[in-house]
């Protein structure tokens, strides 16, 4: 056999060995879940809040030193700390098991709404720009202590 029958061979191996391994990340793309699919950058254990719909920042709501979205663990009793009273238009529920609880004014107090783990809203509609604190479902008995700060 030939010197360029050898490597014509060894081409074609070589092409169907990179089509296989394709398939195979294609094929593994394809099994994502969901839910993590959509996730808007926001870090697994939190629960994160943005100013603009989508899961974006308006410049225009928040300060430049929150260029994203305000990530938290437990829960904020007063978003005004972190200048996101009132101005949250999208939520997201990265935590590992808690139902996350938005509520109208600071201390859990007015009107709530919620979402469980790997759910939020790109637009929060008739509660765009009323959230004013935030708990997980495990901290709902912390409100007013050091946990909420």
């Amino acid at each position: 056999m030939s010197s360029r029958a050898r490597r014509s061979g060894r081409s074609r191996i070589a092409t169907f060995a990179a089509a296989v391994a394709v398939g195979l990340v294609a094929t593994i793309g394809v099994a994502v879940p969901a839910s993590a699919a959509n996730s808007p950058g926001c870090a697994r254990g939190y629960t994160c809040l943005y100013s603009g719909y989508d899961y974006t920042w308006d410049v225009m709501q928040t300060p430049l030193s929150y260029t994203g979205q305000l990530g938290f663990l437990n829960c904020i009793d007063q978003l005004t700390r972190y200048s996101y009273n009132d101005v949250v238009s999208s939520v997201y529920n990265a935590g590992y098991t808690d139902r996350v609880y938005l509520y109208e004014h600071e201390f859990q107090l007015g009107k709530r709404v919620s979402y469980v783990v790997s759910t939020g809203s790109t637009n929060l509609g008739n509660w765009n720009d009323k959230i004013s604190s935030t708990y997980f479902e495990s901290v709902l008995n912390k409100k007013n202590t050091s946990t909420c700060r």
